[in-house]
């Protein structure tokens, strides 16, 4: 389910990122708006949640004071980073 999924996220950013407030932050708030969004599909009849993101960023927004209270935040990356955790991208 969506709680342990983001569970297994931030552990897994704490291991590779723990010196990056940032990345374990995003980690937390990336699939939020999964709750917002949730539905059937009526074509595949499968759960759904898209536009997940726009609604995890608003989140972000939303306890931008709680996050700006941990030292070294950077509110506006870790929206970029929740808003973007659905684009491939590769470093080649």
């Amino acid at each position: 389910n969506t709680l342990k999924h983001i569970f297994i996220v931030i552990k897994r950013a704490y291991a590779k990122y723990g010196d990056d407030p940032n990345m374990v932050l995003a980690a937390l708030f990336h699939d939020l708006g999964k709750m917002d969004t949730y539905k059937i599909s009526p074509k595949t009849n499968k759960p759904t949640a898209h536009g997940h993101e726009k609604e995890s960023e608003k989140y972000v927004e939303e306890f931008r004071n709680w996050i700006e209270s941990f030292e070294g935040t950077d509110v506006d990356k870790i929206k970029f980073i929740v808003k973007n955790h659905m684009t491939v991208t590769t470093n080649e």
